[in-house]
């Protein structure tokens, strides 16, 4: 479930604790589908700071940062997709870990068709910035750069249950 105010429980790592309203931990990455992220983001690297935060040339209302491997988490994928591209003040970013590497993850983003960026996270590195230990975890970044929220992935009110953190959140 995704809560403003979530007990994060097994999906963190018992690395730095990730907390509601602490800034969120900027990364850099390439998208495997860099042409969507062009559209997206405006650059085939996708830069958190870029959207959120004081000083974000491309600023947004909010970010969803949806970590995921194939197989596990995938299944709201097409329902990201719809949020990217109904919600212009919103952007949704896959970070996606694969033990397989980026040939066989880059086949099959590809043939997912996304609306919205996905950085392959080779060596679990933003996976580990964020203290994910295991996937799906989905962390909503507010405007100004915050974690928000921070949730599992869970059946068919995973949708809604965005929807409303989304909707809780203030404009910059």
């Amino acid at each position: 479930m995704l809560y403003p105010i979530l007990l994060l429980g097994a999906a963190l790592a018992s690395g730095p604790r990730l907390s509601i309203g602490a800034p969120a931990r900027g990364f850099a990455l390439p998208a495997v589908n860099a042409d969507v992220a062009i559209k997206s983001v405006g650059s085939a690297t996708v830069k958190l700071h870029d959207l959120v935060g004081l000083d974000a040339p491309r600023a947004q209302k909010a970010v969803v940062l949806h970590f995921f491997e194939v197989g596990a988490g995938d299944h709201v994928l097409g329902g990201l997709s719809r949020l990217d591209q109904t919600r212009e003040d919103i952007t949704v970013i896959g970070v996606l870990s694969d033990v397989r590497g980026l040939s066989s993850v880059n086949t099959w983003v590809t043939g997912k068709d996304l609306a919205f960026p996905v950085v392959f996270d080779e060596h679990r590195v933003v996976f580990q910035r964020y203290a994910v230990d295991s996937s799906p975890l989905t962390v909503v970044v507010d405007g100004q750069g915050n974690v928000h929220a921070i949730g599992t992935t869970q059946g068919d009110a995973f949708q809604a249950e965005l929807e409303a953190v989304l909707a809780s959140i203030q404009a910059p």
